[in-house]
């Protein structure tokens, strides 16, 4: 099957430099690229829809907001939600007033809960309400949130507020999916072989990557302003190794050790050696190219944990109308994407992977 990840951004201006997307097909990255504004992205995704017997899509971006500001609004149900965000989002924006909060002169709304029941479970989650400063993630929810109306209109499912179909839209975020990988370790590899010698090359298909372009390098390099830190200096050129694995420009876990047991989840995204040694570790069987793209920019990395996260712990389970490896695959496997009929998970939503256990 298709899995398609976007590490989304809500920016006003100049989106289509910071919204990845990443495009994974029975267990091998097809694409990873950026510009694409926001509307030209969910294009995309409609098109592929139209090619794909099954296609799974992650969104960065919080589907809802909790369930007592739904209420308090009016809100009874989600598409109700993502109409409003329609009609009202910018005016919202623009006033910032509580509970939105993080533009200057405002604090931390006290009205109610900031977060989601399910963003509680993600480890690092944060409120859908601030819309300015550091961590802000409401701007791309609110900017985001039109969007799944679009793609409802187009065929797509959008779990959990509907049932699981053959082309599924869901919520992901990239820190869970990240530990999701390092927690799949070789069961996930393993799959992805099997897969492939089930599937030989000439007999996938035509269909070509959702996105592909000639005008893109590999570097996917962000701006000095949103660099967090500056990267460490490595000491190779990425390669492979004898066996063929991409090795990166440093394979070894940044301060001693290597990234090679599911129990090891010292990370730090905005560091580029983190994150090239991390992809050496995961996915070091992906082609070379798209993995140094993917290294050497935080929001392309994760885009493409994500869709490898929901490749693994999603997409090898069944779920939604889904084929990946032939026969049983090892490592932990869950059901279907259930039917949700709680009322709050009805009105918030649910983040996909869910959180490793311990």
């Amino acid at each position: 099957m298709d899995v398609v990840a976007i590490d989304w951004s809500g920016r006003a201006t100049g989106a289509e430099r910071f919204l990845w997307t990443a495009h994974v097909r029975d267990g091998r990255l097809l694409a990873l690229e950026d510009g694409r504004d926001r509307t030209a992205a969910i294009d995309a995704v409609i098109t592929l829809g139209g090619r794909c017997d099954a296609l799974l899509v992650g969104l960065d971006f919080s589907f809802s907001f909790p369930a007592w500001w739904c209420a308090a609004r009016g809100w009874r149900t989600a598409p109700e939600v993502w109409a409003a965000m329609h009609d009202e989002g910018e005016g919202l924006l623009a006033a910032c007033a509580p509970p939105l909060w993080g533009r200057p002169g405002t604090r931390a709304q006290t009205l109610g809960p900031p977060l989601r029941r399910t963003e509680a479970r993600h480890p690092g989650a944060k409120s859908t309400f601030q819309i300015g400063g550091a961590g802000a993630v409401g701007t791309g929810a609110v900017r985001g949130m039109p969007n799944l109306l679009r793609l409802r209109d187009a065929g797509f499912a959008v779990w959990p507020f509907d049932p699981a179909g053959p082309r599924t839209v869901v919520e992901v975020y990239p820190r869970t999916a990240a530990a999701v990988l390092a927690r799949a370790g070789a069961s996930a590899v393993a799959c992805r072989a099997a897969s492939r010698a089930r599937t030989p090359a000439d007999t996938r298909g035509p269909d070509p990557p959702m996105v592909a372009r000639a005008d893109r390098d590999a570097s996917g390099a962000r701006t000095p302003a949103d660099t967090p830190e500056p990267d460490a200096p490595t000491t190779a050129r990425a390669g492979r190794d004898q066996s063929g694995a991409w090795t990166g420009a440093d394979t070894a876990r940044p301060g001693g050790g290597h990234w090679t047991t599911p129990a090891d989840r010292v990370l730090v995204k905005g560091r580029e050696d983190h994150r090239r040694a991390f992809l050496a570790a995961h996915l070091a069987d992906q082609d070379a190219a798209l993995l140094e793209r993917a290294a050497r920019s935080e929001d392309a990395f994760d885009a493409t944990v994500a869709a490898f996260a929901l490749a693994h712990d999603v997409a090898t389970t069944g779920a939604p109308a889904a084929r990946s490896c032939s026969g049983p695959a090892p490592g932990p496997r869950r059901a279907a994407l259930p039917v949700r009929v709680d009322p709050t998970t009805r009105i918030e939503g649910e983040i996909l992977p869910a959180p490793p256990g311990p």
